[in-house]
């Protein structure tokens, strides 16, 4: 959920437990480190063949948003 949000974003609320809190923040305290290259990451990632989809919020609300890359463990979205 987006708690709130400033100029140039935006911060977001998650509902999960605590080891997987943990691990998201472990994942971006290394990623914000700038300490790290492709050669890190665990699972390959590839760009879709159809970039261009619905992105659709548990309210409901149904938003547009750029694929940019998938992989077996995620993927990395855009949205306006």
């Amino acid at each position: 959920m987006v708690a709130r949000t400033f100029d140039g974003g935006f911060a977001v609320e998650f509902k999960i437990s605590a080891p997987k809190r943990e691990l998201i923040t472990n994942v971006l305290t290394w990623y914000g480190s700038g300490d790290h290259n492709v050669e890190d990451q665990v699972h390959v990632r590839s760009a879709p063949r159809h970039p261009s989809q619905n992105l659709i919020l548990p309210t409901g609300t149904v938003g547009d948003c750029r694929v940019i890359d998938v992989s077996l463990s995620g993927a990395s979205v855009a949205i306006r």
